[in-house]
């Protein structure tokens, strides 16, 4: 079957944006174009913008201004988080990032795809959840329907389609388990797999 989108079904989107008001929703676009063309803008200003469209951000808090963050009342972050340079959120479903966690740059969170091989081409969504003390190397994408579990680590570049375990180190696309770091013994355990 090949695609053909005379039959799209865009019921998805019509019904997540109708969760916010029409002027809503343009004042967040165009807050967000205005942010993201100046890139001087301190990251712990854009926090404070997103408060205003009912985001939920803990403190101390630093999201840099060239973020694109699609639905941003689907979004949290917690306490002492980071979202660097060039990161897209899409928050098609909630997307809760915990506390102390890094996301480096050009990395996405895609929680919304299309149903495959369906005519209408429909849209589905599933939430993601990125737990305390996690670090997302740059240029990694993130999934919907994943948690990755506290003290994880996502090395640059991964693919992450899968619930990450707690303190485990994943690689690849798609991402795999390579370490685990045991916090009760303090060392590092190679598990051997082959990326």
């Amino acid at each position: 079957m090949s695609l053909d989108l005379s039959n799209y079904d865009d019921t998805y989107t019509e019904e997540l944006e109708c969760q916010r008001s029409r002027l809503s929703r343009y004042l967040w676009h165009i807050t967000q174009l205005t942010i993201r063309s100046f890139p001087v803008i301190p990251g712990k200003l854009y926090p404070k913008i997103l408060k205003l469209f009912r985001t939920k951000v803990g403190k101390n808090v630093i999201i840099r201004p060239n973020v694109n963050i699609l639905y941003p009342f689907n979004l949290e972050v917690g306490d002492n988080s980071r979202i660097e340079a060039e990161c897209f959120l899409g928050c098609c479903a909630p997307v809760k990032i915990g506390r102390n966690v890094s996301i480096a740059p050009r990395t996405m969170i895609m929680n919304c795809t299309h149903r495959p091989f369906d005519p209408k081409f429909t849209a589905m969504a599933d939430p993601t959840t990125i737990e305390d003390g996690v670090w997302v190397g740059c240029h990694c994408t993130i999934l919907g329907g994943v948690t990755i579990h506290q003290g994880a680590v996502v090395a640059a570049g991964s693919v992450v389609n899968k619930d990450v375990p707690p303190f485990t180190l994943v690689a690849g696309v798609p991402a795999k388990p390579i370490k685990r770091f045991d916090p009760r013994k303090k060392e590092i355990i190679d598990l051997h797999v082959a990326v």
